[in-house]
């Protein structure tokens, strides 16, 4: 993990770095960036002692490319803070997710909720203050793999949450049917590979 992003810039092929400057506090970074030409703040923590790395990508530039340079800023920033960390997207800016949201839809069941499933960011879960700005925009943060059990348990109640939606209420017509089914399908093949290795899940349907 470079402990200087800012002096160690990789060579990204869908990503240019325009600014990168060290934060107040030590290990974190404040990054603008041009993904597929879309533009994108980004801060990276690459954490210390017992304080896990996180990074916070946010946007406000709407367009279908926009999903597509925060899957590639993702992978890119999966490099530098581990399979591990802490992913966090602010959401204000794609109405379908916000909205979703506000109807109470699991943010698995979104599309950004999906883009942190499928880049192993596996439990996910909408940073919402109702107060106010103060934290902060409103967020989808994704948690990455920790192999332990609280870990494999949040995995499986997030998954039988998307099974109920996609069980009860799923047709072509609602649009978190898809994000819910995408998400569902990752989520079984990780929790396959946790059952194998840790479990004897014979009495948990995948």
């Amino acid at each position: 993990m470079p402990m200087d992003i800012c002096r160690e810039k990789p060579e990204l092929q869908s990503i240019e770095i325009i600014r990168c400057s060290r934060g107040k506090a030590r290990g974190v970074y404040e990054l603008e960036l041009v993904a597929l030409g879309v533009p994108i703040s980004l801060t990276i923590f690459t954490g210390r002692e017992s304080y896990r790395p996180w990074a916070e990508l946010s946007t406000t530039a709407y367009s279908e490319k926009a999903f597509e340079a925060i899957r590639d800023t993702i992978a890119w920033v999966k490099t530098v803070i581990g399979e591990s960390g802490r992913i966090m997207i602010t959401y204000t800016w794609d109405k379908e997710t916000a909205e979703l949201l506000d109807r109470g839809i699991h943010p698995g069941a979104t599309r950004l909720g999906a883009i942190l499933i499928e880049s192993g960011y596996y439990i996910v879960r909408n940073m919402y203050f109702p107060e106010g700005f103060m934290e902060g925009s409103p967020k989808l943060v994704g948690e990455g793999y920790i192999d332990n059990k609280w870990y494999h348990e949040a995995l499986w109640e997030e998954l039988e949450i998307l099974k109920s939606y996609i069980d009860k209420d799923c047709n072509d017509e609602k649009t978190w049917c898809k994000w819910a089914k995408r998400s569902a399908g990752v989520l079984k093949v990780v929790l396959q590979g946790v059952a194998s290795r840790h479990y004897d899940e014979s009495n948990k349907s995948l």
